[in-house]
């Protein structure tokens, strides 16, 4: 598990999505520990369902940065 966080896509309503960079070269990012922060605790909520295409890794790379999905399907 050396895989790194690179950026985060979310969605809430279906059809519609964002993707918010974190570490890519050529492109402006956000600051990656005020996103984390403002995304721990939605993530880590149990009131909030985190449906995911591969969600045991994201899971396991979320875990790295300290954020601990709590209501995964």
């Amino acid at each position: 598990m050396d895989a790194r966080l690179v950026g985060i896509s979310i969605s809430v309503k279906s059809g519609e999505a964002a993707y918010i960079p974190l570490a890519h070269n050529q492109e402006e990012q956000l600051m990656e520990k005020l996103v984390l922060k403002k995304l721990k605790p939605i993530l880590e909520s149990t009131k909030i369902k985190i449906i995911g295409q591969n969600i045991k890794f994201d899971r396991n790379i979320l875990s790295r940065y300290g954020i601990h999905l709590n209501f995964i399907e």
